[in-house]
């Protein structure tokens, strides 16, 4: 459920078209600046700009109007209705009119925003620091005087911090070294189901991987409960869907069950007995190198290829994302993707209009029955109208096996015992740390 953070309370109009928005009193930038309505507007006018080309803008797709009727009351109108309008706000950070005025271009390396820590410096590939913000609303229940970010990427020199007291709080926890620690009177496992899908994407711009039989074979072809084991330590769900089953509007599907003769039969069909060959690409993080590894395994049974290529993160997402379906070089991703609605989850991943690098639709796929399912749901009034369209859009995606379907991650955080107050999001993507504090 969506809760009240820096607005204080919302109505929604019966046509679902006027949002009024009234603000908490009181609140200011760590800079000093007032948080109030015209800061909200001037963040949405921000990232509505067309030269800027920012992510956010499509938060404001739907909008017709912005008003700002005073300090502390803001309100959007919409064009259509747009059921995860709420949602997409509660993902839309608000900065400093100030900053923005004076250093836009910095504000990346120094945000400016409302929240109990000062953003102090950021290392780059090493650490990010804040500080306590002595004048944030609820300043009390700040237990501590600062927090550390270290960014390490190899998972047992992560253990080997939390071991030893160097670090206080890990995340990811790598399964495979869970053992090392759960008999540790000073070590907290938390273990949580997520939104974090894992999957495969497949180019349907490329031969055979527009071929719907190869991609349910290959779907046919991975044991998931092999994958939960070997891969996730046993710490993984069932996949069975394009959503997580957390989110509102899941539809569950029939699933892909482990079969490698219906595997090699659907191959044989399609005119690849044989097989073929692919490159699967993926980061550099030691369980993805594992999950890539063991995907090629599994195909493998039905004849084709896999060459596993590892990229480093930022080289990857360059790879990915800074090209266009004509100049892509890539044929898999071994990715993952969270949500907290079924727009975000489907209409980024899913839609013919969110190619690279407008969007995450890495499959390249087309398909009139998703695009007018996700449209018809985001327009929606009624809960039934809404599911009735998001199923249809995850019954079509899991009829054209879309991806391979790996599992749905529990997320594993450890931490020590003496720390309280963190609490991992159920999107694996944000920790909170507003009452943080150490025993």
């Amino acid at each position: 459920n969506i809760q009240p953070c820096l607005a204080e309370s919302w109505e929604i109009s019966e046509d679902a078209l006027v949002y009024t928005f009234k603000l908490k009193e009181g609140i200011k930038f760590t800079d000093g600046t007032d948080f109030n309505a015209d800061a909200v507007r001037i963040n949405a006018e921000r990232v509505m700009d067309p030269e800027k080309a920012l992510r956010q803008a499509r938060t404001f797709t739907q909008l017709e109007k912005m008003e700002v009727v005073d300090d502390l009351t803001i309100v959007f109108t919409l064009k259509e209705p747009y059921s995860p309008f709420l949602s997409r706000l509660e993902a839309f950070k608000i900065m400093s009119p100030k900053a923005l005025a004076e250093n836009e271009a910095g504000l990346e390396k120094s945000p400016v925003g409302t929240g109990p820590f000062v953003f102090q410096e950021w290392i780059e590939g090493d650490r990010m620091v804040m500080v306590k913000n002595p004048d944030w609303r609820n300043a009390d229940d700040i237990q501590v005087d600062s927090v550390t970010y270290r960014f390490i990427m190899e998972n047992g020199t992560r253990v080997a911090m939390l071991q030893s007291g160097e670090a206080d709080l890990i995340y990811p926890m790598p399964s495979e070294s869970i053992a090392l620690v759960e008999n540790d009177p000073n070590i907290v496992i938390e273990v949580k189901d997520s939104t974090v899908c894992r999957y495969v994407t497949m180019n349907q711009n490329v031969e055979p991987l527009n071929n719907v039989l190869v991609r349910q074979a290959m779907n046919y072809a991975v044991d998931k409960d092999a994958f939960s084991t070997v891969v996730k330590g046993g710490y993984s769900n069932y996949l069975n869907s394009s959503i997580s089953p957390l989110l509102p509007f899941y539809a569950e599907q029939e699933p892909y069950a482990y079969d490698l003769e219906k595997a090699k039969a659907l191959m044989a069909e399609a005119g690849y007995a044989d097989g073929f060959s692919v490159t699967l690409w993926g980061n550099t993080e030691s369980e993805t190198l594992r999950g890539m590894e063991f995907l090629a395994q599994q195909l493998a049974e039905i004849n084709i290829t896999v060459d596993v290529v590892p990229m480093e993160e930022g080289t990857l997402s360059d790879a990915v994302y800074n090209t266009t379906p004509e100049t892509t070089e890539l044929q898999m991703w071994y990715v993952s993707w969270s949500a907290v609605d079924p727009d975000n989850a489907l209409r980024s991943t899913f839609m013919s209009t969110m190619f690279p690098p407008t969007g995450a639709n890495t499959n390249y796929y087309v398909n009139e029955v998703v695009d007018a399912g996700i449209n018809a749901g985001n327009t929606a009034t009624t809960f039934e109208e809404q599911f009735a369209n998001y199923k249809a859009a995850q019954d079509q995606i899991w009829e054209d096996a879309v991806w391979i379907f790996m599992g749905v991650d529990r997320t594993v955080m450890a931490k020590n015992a003496r720390l309280t107050g963190a609490q991992l999001s159920p999107a694996g993507s944000f920790l909170d740390i507003r009452t943080i504090g150490v025993q």
